[in-house]
C-alpha cells in the first residue's frame, strides 16, 4: 500500500469507525470508483463494495464496474437508494420556509427514484440533476456543477467529504459536452442541454441517485448555516411588528420556535421521569436551564414553579407575548402520558391550571392556541 493510500485508509477509519481492516480496501475503492462518477459515502454496502473492488483488481473494465456497482445499489443497497432524500427532511429546522422547500425537493427526488425503479431513466436523471442544482442554490447560492462554485466539497468528518471523492465525482458530472451525439455520459451539461442522446441508462441513473445520497451526507452543515442565516434575516424583518398573520400568530415570532422546542425537551424529560420512576428524578429548574442554553433563550425571561400536583413555567418572548406550559401526572383513564396545558396571552398566568384554570388551554382541546401550533409541512 502506498503512503498516500495508507494515509487515506487511516483517515477513513477515523471518519467511519467500526470497519476495522476494511479501511484500506475502502480507501482503494474511493480511488477506483470516484473517477467513474460513483460518490462514496457512509451508506455504501461494505461487502458489496469489496466484491466490486476485487473485480477491479482482477482487471474488470469500467463498463463492467459500472454494471456491478449499479447492481450493488439496486439490490444490497436498495433501501438506501429508495430513501436517498430522507435525511433532507431533518434539515433546516431553524427556518420553516426553507424546510418546506427541502421537503418538496425530497418529494421530487423520491418521485425520480420511483421513475428509476420503473426503468424510466430518461425521466429520472434530469429530475435528479435539477434537484441537486436546486439544493445547491438553496444552500450555497451556486450550482453544484458550475465551475464558478468554489466550494471545495471537502470536510473533516464524512466519507463523502474526502478530498478525492466528491470533488472528483463533481468533475465527472460537470464535464462539458460540446457536440450532440450518442455519448452515454453522466454529464449534467450533456443531459440538461440536450447534447447527449444516449444518457438514459441504469448505470447513469444509479450514479445520480448515489450522488444524492453522498450529498445528503455532506450537506447538513450547509443546511444548518443557511437555515440560521434565513431565520436571522427573517427576525430582523419582523422585529417590532405588532400584527398577526392569517392564523392569528404573532408576525414578530422571535424566540417562539425556540420556546416550542424547549417545551418539547422539558416535557420529554418529565415523561421519562414518570416512566422510569425512581431511576430518573425530574428537576424543573435544571431542565429549564438546560433547554434555555440549548435553544438560545434568556433564562431571566422564564418564570417557573411547582407544587405537589405538578409544575408550570412561562416565558415572555420579545414581542411581549407570554407562552406557558403546565403538566402533572395523567388523570385520564384513556391515556398514559401526562396532563398538559398551554398558555398564550399578553399577561403571565396567575397560577397553575389546576388552581387557576382561566387562560390555560388543555392539550386535549384542539386546535392549540395560534402561537403554540406548529405549522404542518
Amino acid at each position: 500500500m502506498t503512503d498516500q493510500l495508507s494515509k487515506r485508509a487511516k483517515e477513513i477509519a477515523r471518519r467511519l469507525g467500526g470497519i476495522g481492516g476494511h479501511a484500506g480496501q475502502i480507501a482503494q475503492a474511493v480511488g477506483v470508483f470516484a473517477p467513474l462518477g460513483w460518490a462514496m459515502c457512509g451508506r455504501w454496502h461494505v461487502a458489496g463494495t469489496l466484491r466490486v473492488l476485487e473485480m477491479a483488481e482482477n482487471g474488470a473494465q469500467p463498463t463492467e464496474l459500472d454494471t456491478a456497482l449499479a447492481d450493488l445499489w439496486n439490490m444490497e443497497n436498495g433501501a438506501w437508494m429508495r430513501n436517498a432524500a430522507a435525511p433532507m427532511r431533518a434539515w433546516a429546522n431553524d427556518h420553516l420556509p426553507l424546510k418546506k422547500l427541502l421537503w418538496e425537493r425530497a418529494t421530487v427526488i423520491e418521485r425520480a427514484v420511483a421513475y428509476h425503479q420503473d426503468g424510466s431513466y430518461d425521466a429520472a436523471i434530469p429530475m435528479l440533476l435539477a434537484q441537486i442544482d436546486g439544493l445547491s442554490f438553496d444552500l450555497s447560492g451556486k450550482s453544484f456543477f458550475s465551475s464558478g462554485n468554489t466550494e471545495p466539497f471537502v470536510d473533516d468528518e464524512t466519507l463523502a467529504g474526502l478530498e478525492d471523492n466528491l470533488p472528483v465525482v463533481r468533475s465527472v458530472f460537470s464535464a462539458p459536452v460540446r457536440a450532440s451525439g450518442m455519448h452515454g455520459l453522466v454529464s449534467r451539461h450533456g443531459v440538461m442541454h440536450g447534447r447527449d442522446l444516449a444518457y438514459p441508462s441504469r448505470e447513469n441513473s444509479t450514479k445520480t441517485i448515489v450522488l444524492v445520497v453522498a450529498l445528503a451526507e455532506y450537506w447538513p452543515p450547509a443546511a444548518r448555516r443557511s437555515s440560521v442565516a434565513h431565520r436571522r434575516q427573517h427576525e430582523t424583518e419582523v422585529a417590532g411588528a405588532t400584527t398577526f398573520d392569517e392564523l392569528g400568530r404573532l408576525v414578530d415570532d422571535r424566540q417562539i420556535p425556540e420556546v416550542r422546542r424547549a417545551a418539547y425537551d422539558i416535557a420529554t424529560a418529565y415523561g421519562n421521569a414518570i416512566r422510569m420512576a425512581a431511576q430518573h428524578v425530574f428537576d424543573l429548574e435544571t431542565e429549564i436551564a438546560a433547554a434555555s442554553q440549548r435553544h438560545g433563550l434568556d433564562l431571566d425571561r422564564f418564570t417557573k414553579d411547582r407544587d405537589r400536583t405538578g409544575w408550570w413555567w412561562a416565558y415572555r418572548v420579545p414581542a411581549r407575548q407570554v407562552l406557558g406550559y403546565a403538566s402533572r401526572p395523567s388523570t385520564s383513564t384513556e391515556r398514559r402520558w401526562p396532563d398538559v396545558w398551554r398558555w398564550d396571552a399578553q399577561d403571565s398566568p396567575s397560577g397553575p391550571p389546576w388552581q387557576s384554570p382561566q387562560g390555560w388551554r388543555p392539550d386535549d382541546q384542539a386546535p392549540r392556541s395560534p402561537n403554540w401550533e406548529w405549522e404542518l409541512i
